[in-house]
């Protein structure tokens, strides 16, 4: 499992990818939303930054077969964001984006 951090000022999503080394098969798993992060064009939609971090990333399928939404024959997964906004705790306002 890989988690790819974007690096500050890079235009494109975090994601994070399955690797299967016997295949050589590259799978994404997850990406953050363009629509706020944004991607190359347009921009991230305030107060989002393009400083967004995933990872920690596990398979919970074993763990969630009796829930009611449950679908066979897929795989689930539980992972964690850190999703960057350009917002002042201090003053409840917009940051500028740096």
């Amino acid at each position: 499992m890989q988690s790819w951090r974007r690096r500050v000022g890079q235009p494109y999503p975090a994601r994070i990818q399955s690797y299967t080394p016997n295949s050589g098969n590259l799978t994404e798993l997850f990406r953050f939303d363009p629509a706020r992060f944004g991607y190359l064009t347009p921009p991230p939609t305030p107060p989002f930054t393009i400083d967004e971090e995933g990872s920690g990333v596990i398979e919970i399928t074993r763990i969630v077969k009796a829930a009611p939404w449950f679908t066979p024959n897929r795989r689930y997964y539980l992972g964690t964001a850190q999703a960057h906004a350009a917002w002042s705790i201090t003053t409840g306002t917009r940051a500028p984006h740096t």
